[in-house]
């Protein structure tokens, strides 16, 4: 693990001082600075002090491009979607879940706050259905993803969840909302997607059907639609189911 850990901070190096100028990528560390950052509090103690310090000041160094990429968080006033920001809100979404966690491990505040700041406004902007517009207009006419409602929404409630702000209402609407367009298999139904592009039922979000008993009832049978041969431990589940 300590070797693919190393490899991923040493590949994000490299992208920030080799691969952009050479290759000309513009993309950010939306969904890399939250986990690269919960690596480092886990193993900072168990490695050299210099290696650890090299990562912090390599997760300061993401955590600004990110932050710039985005400008802070600062949406187009009042549009809080894809207008305010030229790309789907589920990227600022995961981009800010980041930067609030890595505000709290580095001890960034102010990256804790521009995140707060932009999930408090999200979840006010948020369509009243329960879900977040795609490709939408000044008359709020943009339809949902089933797929990206939840990513984003789940974005939402971790930070939420960290920051003892959770409104279980709010959240269990959304979920609620990706439970009512789907098929009797659970598949979702391609009418009711904004994008057109539906997929099976992701880890996104999840936790959001928790909250609710109709919610806990839908986990269980999407739990039991995963086919666990094909994922990772497969075997040993099946081994515990033949006893």
């Amino acid at each position: 693990a300590l070797v693919l850990i190393r490899r991923i901070f040493s590949n994000t190096r490299n992208c920030l001082d080799v691969w952009r100028e050479r290759e000309g990528y513009r993309i950010t560390f939306r969904r890399a600075q939250l986990h690269m950052a919960l690596c480092y509090a886990q193993i900072k103690d168990h490695v050299n002090a210099s290696e650890a310090a090299a990562w912090h000041d390599l997760l300061l160094r993401t955590g600004d491009d990110v932050l710039a990429h985005f400008n802070s968080f600062q949406e187009k006033s009042p549009k809080l979607d894809n207008r305010g920001f030229g790309t789907g809100i589920n990227h600022v979404a995961l981009s800010a879940e980041g930067i609030w966690k890595s505000g709290e491990i580095l001890g960034r505040t102010d990256w804790q706050e521009a995140a707060a700041r932009f999930f408090d406004n999200l979840l006010v902007y948020g369509h009243s259905d329960g879900y977040f517009e795609e490709h939408t207009n000044d008359a709020r006419e943009g339809g949902p993803s089933l797929l990206y409602t939840p990513l984003t929404a789940g974005s939402a409630y971790l930070t939420q969840h960290w920051r003892n702000k959770v409104d279980v209402t709010l959240f269990s609407k959304l979920g609620k909302f990706s439970r009512q367009f789907v098929d009797a298999h659970l598949n979702p139904l391609p009418f009711a997607d904004e994008r057109a592009n539906p997929h099976h039922i992701g880890p996104y979000g999840l936790a959001l059907h928790s909250l609710t008993p109709e919610g806990r009832g839908f986990l269980r049978l999407a739990l039991e639609k995963i086919n666990m041969i094909d994922h990772v431990g497969g075997d040993i589940y099946m081994q515990h189911l033949a006893r």
